[in-house]
């Protein structure tokens, strides 16, 4: 699985094979892990949103992760659109 893009709120996903909307899903690089849930998918691309704010140090200043993270801010809105609709679906 790629990280397309990633916020602190969630992420555009990437892969052959994804997870089902509403599946629980988990992340890992290295011994930092984030859970969330797996918001949408189309194709071979999906969307995640994390249980909690992600920890930008997780991915270290100057790694591909943070710039990903940097390009990613834009997309905030959009996420926090998407979480809020989820929460309506799910309840």
């Amino acid at each position: 699985m790629r990280i397309r893009d990633l916020s602190a709120l969630g992420a555009r996903v990437e892969a052959e094979r994804l997870p089902t909307p509403g599946m629980i899903v988990c992340l890992q690089r290295g011994n930092a892990v984030v859970f969330g849930v797996m918001a949408w998918r189309e194709e071979n691309q999906g969307g995640i949103l994390f249980d909690e704010e992600l920890d930008a140090q997780l991915f270290g200043p100057g790694s591909k992760e943070a710039e990903e993270a940097a390009a990613a801010a834009a997309t905030r809105k959009s996420l926090e659109t998407e979480q809020e609709r989820l929460r309506r679906t799910l309840n």
